[in-house]
Formats: C-alpha cells, structure tokens, sequence
C-alpha cells in the first residue's frame, strides 16, 4: 500500500473513532467536523512531480 493509502486509511479510523466517541457521549448531533487540505496539487507533471496548485479537498461531516 502507498504511503498516500496509509494516510488516508488513518484518516478514516480515526473520523469514525471520533464519531464513535461522539454517539457514546450523545454528542454527535452537535458537532459538524470540516477536514481540509494545506494545499492543493496541480494535475500537470513539472518533471520531479506536481507543484501545490489553487485546488484543494474540503469535507464537511456530520449525523444530520
């Protein structure tokens, strides 16, 4: 698996740890977590890999 796998499995894990911890403290309705990137990576290969481009993730995660 690639080190970019890892990350996000990890990711996974622990947003649903969150969320697990949430329910068992009746929390979650209460809580919306945003997850988002530093930067961006442009499409284009400069030769030595891509350069940090404008684009970017962002995920809003909630129970409601």
């Amino acid at each position: 698996m690639t080190a970019h796998a890892n990350l996000i499995t990890d990711v996974s894990t622990m947003v649903s740890d969150f969320y697990a911890d949430l329910k068992e403290h009746n929390a979650s309705e209460n809580v919306l977590l945003l997850v988002f990137t530093e930067f961006g990576r442009r499409v284009h290969d400069n030769g030595s890999g891509t350069d940090h481009g404008s684009g970017g993730l962002l995920s809003c995660l909630g129970t409601k």
